[in-house]
């Protein structure tokens, strides 16, 4: 009775295998613990729910005092020039002076050894190309 047995176990085992490899089939691929290659986790036997984006839209920027500029590319590039400007000036080289620019408009800060310092960035700041005015706000002598 074994030998007939015997196929009919098999036959069924087969059936077994090939139903639950199918079934498997539309679910997305899993890591350990239930995380999918996605990122998202799963509860073990759960159906998988459509993927809802997790990035949500930004609230508007609603503090004044941070100006935006028309124009980014250009102010960045005069605010490299300018710190390259007063990078090359061997008074100016060794103080730590924080340029920001906004449509053109340079504002210097930070802290100089004196007032001829102060006036030569402003002067520095002015000579580039693309600067409309400059907002100096170095503090002398301190730091």
């Amino acid at each position: 009775m074994t030998r007939e047995m015997k196929p009919w176990l098999s036959t069924t085992l087969a059936a077994t295998a090939a139903a639950l490899a199918l079934s498997a089939c539309d679910r997305v691929s899993e890591g350990p613990l239930g995380m999918s290659k996605d990122g998202s986790t799963t509860v073990a036997g759960a159906p998988r729910q459509a993927e809802q984006p997790t990035m949500q839209k930004a609230p508007p920027n609603t503090d004044a005092a941070a100006p935006t500029s028309q124009n980014p590319s250009n102010d960045a590039a005069i605010t490299s020039s300018v710190n390259a400007a007063l990078a090359r000036d061997p008074d100016l080289v060794a103080q730590r002076i924080e340029v920001d620019t906004v449509d053109g408009k340079v504002a210097l800060r930070g802290n100089v050894a004196n007032p001829q310092a102060r006036e030569r960035a402003t002067q520095i700041a002015k000579s580039v190309a693309g600067v409309r005015s400059v907002d100096n706000q170095l503090v002398v002598g301190k730091g």
